[in-house]
């Protein structure tokens, strides 16, 4: 995912494995549940929500960068009150994200 893509700074992944140099590119995986409200501090990033579904006990939106490509999908408690075509600030619990090498090894 580009960060790019969803004005997103300030974002820490902690190594949890060898590899990663500096200069190399990575890919950066954020599960679902671990996005949380922005309010709470922390790293955030913004999007467009596109589909909102609701599943009784969670919802998920699915949502697009500023490129309107890059896709996440955003895991919440309940039913959702983000509508479709929304613009969204979803903040990111702080040592959830992952890092991947080129080859889609963790690092």
């Amino acid at each position: 995912m580009s960060l790019n893509a969803f004005d997103a700074q300030g974002l820490k992944v902690r190594r949890r494995g060898k590899g990663g140099g500096v200069g190399q590119k990575v890919s950066i995986g954020i599960r679902p549940e671990h996005f949380a409200d922005a309010s709470l501090g922390g790293p955030t990033l913004t999007a467009k929500a596109q589909v909102v579904e609701q599943l009784g006990g969670v919802s998920f939106v699915y949502a697009v960068g500023k490129d309107d490509e890059t896709k996440i999908t955003i895991q919440q408690k309940g039913h959702s009150s983000i509508a479709n075509g929304a613009a969204l600030t979803v903040g990111i619990e702080p040592g959830s994200s992952l890092a991947f090498d080129e080859s889609g090894l963790r690092i």
